[in-house]
């Protein structure tokens, strides 16, 4: 009886000591995931921070291209308006009629 409570201690034990392993192994590799996971986030900001100043840097060196197409923009409508006033102008004129024509013919 003592020797079979032996055995089974030392089975318990053994068992014991097979879970304090995995344990530590599983703790390793949770360790390793987080560095990777943190060392993969890390790298992202670092990409996202160098795209956000090549767009800002880009956008700043656009905004005197913008400037300039919304000059010409605003200057091309001015003309189209200024030239669709002076056809209302035409086409509300008034004609003169043939009587008109006619009496300014034979003065």
């Amino acid at each position: 009886e003592a020797a079979t409570e032996r055995e089974q201690l030392k089975e318990a034990r053994a068992q014991v000591s097979e879970q304090v392993r995995s344990l530590e192994v599983a703790r390793r590799q949770w360790k390793d995931a987080e560095s990777q996971n943190l060392n993969e986030i890390e790298q992202m900001a670092r990409m996202l921070a160098q795209r956000e100043a090549e767009l800002e840097t880009r956008a700043k060196t656009m905004a005197p291209a913008n400037t300039l197409q919304n000059e010409q923009i605003n200057s091309l409508k001015a003309t189209l308006e200024a030239w669709q006033k002076s056809q209302l102008e035409v086409k509300t004129a008034p004609v003169p009629s043939v009587v008109s024509f006619r009496s300014a013919l034979s003065v």
